[in-house]
């Protein structure tokens, strides 16, 4: 087995194959570019230029830290309200099952407790947020870097954890 894979790579491998992937990891070039997209200028604020820099197949842009700031807070008070919402109907839920057992105890003699374990209590990441508002804060760079996982994140509000956070809070959330 090891010496057919020996040989196969060895026909795949080829000085030009491998030029090509040296020149793929020395790749890095910036364009400086108008930003046209009506989505991208409204978060960022207007018309204004970033940086892209092409590194293989990341792209990294350049946005200002002020508006960087200003989308991060706003995000982080969306957040902030979902949660509390979250919090306030996850507290009427957990009274309606407490008073539902405390009935059953009294009347029957035994309650199902499921009900009550079953309500997760909602989470907030508001941490994350003040996290990088403080680093933000203390930078004396005007312009910040973001890769694409990145600005996903801080400028989108999708993080690695959303998925997760909204289906354990939607069900106490009447507005989101």
């Amino acid at each position: 087995m090891k010496q057919a894979f020996t040989k196969l790579a060895r026909k795949i491998i080829t000085p030009s194959f491998v030029r090509a992937i040296e020149d793929l990891r020395t790749w890095d070039m910036d364009v400086r570019q108008m930003i046209t997209d009506s989505a991208v200028k409204e978060v960022l604020g207007g018309e204004s230029f970033i940086t892209w820099r092409f590194r293989g197949m990341e792209i990294i842009i350049d946005v200002a830290r002020d508006k960087l700031q200003e989308v991060l807070r706003e995000n982080l008070i969306k957040h902030l309200a979902g949660f509390n919402e979250a919090m306030s109907g996850w507290i009427d839920e957990v009274e309606v099952a407490l008073t539902t057992i405390l009935d059953d105890l009294k009347h029957k003699g035994d309650a199902d407790m499921s009900k009550l374990f079953a309500l997760e209590k909602p989470v907030s990441h508001a941490g994350e947020y003040e996290t990088l508002l403080g680093m933000l804060e203390l930078t004396t760079m005007p312009v910040i870097q973001m890769n694409q996982l990145q600005y996903q994140q801080y400028v989108q509000d999708e993080w690695a954890w959303s998925a997760t956070w909204k289906r354990s809070n939607t069900r106490y959330l009447k507005a989101f």
